[in-house]
């Protein structure tokens, strides 16, 4: 069974974007693998990896 993380995730991630560095991100989503388990964290990377992406390219 995947993880259910919250349709908002990606506007959090964009959010987050306008007031810490991407390490910073991904040190946070890297704390969620201790916290909800390596699967989220894999889910959230994901998206990170997809909104850090399209906000590169824009």
């Amino acid at each position: 069974m995947r993880p259910v993380l919250t349709p908002t995730m990606p506007a959090s991630i964009a959010s987050a974007t306008k007031r810490n560095t991407k390490e910073e991100i991904v040190e946070a989503i890297l704390q969620i693998a201790i916290y909800c388990g390596v699967p989220a964290a894999i889910d959230a990377m994901r998206i990170a990896r997809e909104v850090l992406n399209a906000e590169s390219s824009a």
